[in-house]
């Protein structure tokens, strides 16, 4: 089974092709300097930054995955992350999107 896992709990955000629960076949971080402006983590302006680079940090793992999205079997997402409430999330729908267009 092979498994797109996004990850957006707090200021970085990573997606990784998992093979099998075990065999990483990429894994990809963004990280988030905006918040050294403010001096701490604002969570509507991490989930902005998330938003903004999912797409392209999502086709970078799959690229380096050596995998098209269709190949993948299941998308797993952060979902109650204690940092960043739900409503600001973006990784839930971020992850119902690649499995719709299957």
């Amino acid at each position: 089974m092979r498994i797109l896992a996004i990850e957006t709990s707090c200021d970085e955000t990573g997606v990784a092709v998992v093979d099998d629960g075990r065999r990483i076949l990429s894994n990809i971080v963004a990280s988030q300097l905006v918040h050294q402006d403010t001096g701490g983590i604002v969570p509507e302006v991490a989930a902005r930054e998330h938003l903004r680079v999912l797409d392209d940090i999502t086709q970078q793992a799959l690229n380096a995955a050596g995998v098209e999205l269709r190949a993948v079997d299941a998308v797993a997402a952060t979902v109650g992350a204690p940092y960043i409430a739900y409503r600001t999330n973006p990784a839930p729908m971020s992850a119902k999107n690649p499995a719709m267009k299957r």
